[in-house]
């Protein structure tokens, strides 16, 4: 079964995670292709990932960390993401 972050995480929490996303992808200097490359996926779901339309799987949430180089941390009091250099 293919996990979504919808089944763990409010709708709130996962739309400032797509926030965050989109701002460390900015800060980090990767246009949509680019990040797209590096996470397996088409620049149209970059931007439906980071504009929270549809779900998050937690294996795409995995190599997304892995491409921008940071933690993400999913407890029962939210969602935490942290930078790693």
């Amino acid at each position: 079964m293919t996990e979504h972050l919808s089944q763990l995480k409010s709708s709130a929490q996962i739309a400032k995670l797509s926030a965050t996303i989109k701002n460390i992808r900015k800060y980090r200097k990767m246009n949509q292709d680019e990040f797209g490359s590096l996470i397996g996926v088409k620049k149209s779901m970059v931007s439906r990932l980071e504009n929270h339309i549809g779900d998050i799987r937690v294996s795409t949430l995995l190599r997304i960390a892995e491409a921008l180089n940071i933690e993400v941390l999913i407890s029962k009091d939210g969602i935490e993401v942290k930078i790693i250099a």
